[in-house]
């Protein structure tokens, strides 16, 4: 989402993406296509009456789709997913041949400038422990605190201090437009 890339959090994939396609990475004449997260478990599937000598087909495939950001480029989606139906990977094409506007896809500019953005995060995070600065500083999501489910609130009791940080219009302005650029026509 625009808030969490802004705030450099749920980067470690597109990290991952960029270092291994940069120079002296392990696919450094490839480009990059987009980062994918799969489902690790299928949910129970609930049969229907109606429907109980069939195999769920349609249930069973919703449990397979991945989310995440692809390159809006047809011939990658289309190795992707035969058809691109938005079966598996989170990109569909409409009855006109064109993106569906859900899609999560991105032009081939706008993953640079993701990659551009994303180092830089990393950046100012390295710059932010190299400073001595390694405070616990929560980001409130949706109005939901982190702290009120964290695991390890016994270390640093942020209850007490009440320490909370929002992400910053600017950035999240900044991280939208990126994630909003649309694929070139000549790929789609």
């Amino acid at each position: 989402t625009p808030e969490t890339l802004a705030s450099g959090i749920n980067i470690q994939m597109l990290l991952y993406l960029f270092a291994s396609t940069d120079e002296g990475g392990l696919y450094q004449d490839f480009q990059p296509a987009g980062v994918l997260y799969s489902p690790i478990q299928l949910s129970e599937v609930k049969l229907e009456d109606h429907r109980i000598d069939s195999r769920n087909d349609s249930e069973i495939d919703s449990g397979l789709k991945t989310s995440g950001l692809i390159i809006g480029d047809l011939d990658v989606l289309e190795a992707m997913e035969n058809g691109v139906a938005g079966k598996y990977i989170p990109a569909k094409l409409n009855a006109s041949g064109e993106l569906n506007k859900k899609s999560g896809c991105i032009s081939k500019e706008g993953m640079k400038l993701l990659r551009e953005n994303v180092y830089g995060k990393l950046r100012e995070m390295a710059e932010s422990l190299l400073s001595g600065d390694a405070e616990a500083v929560p980001l409130i999501l949706e109005k939901k605190k982190p702290c009120d489910f964290c695991d390890y609130m016994n270390i640093c009791d942020n209850s007490l201090l009440e320490r909370y940080r929002v992400p910053d219009p600017e950035k999240v302005a900044e991280a939208e437009k990126i994630l909003s650029a649309e694929p070139d026509r000549e790929e789609v």
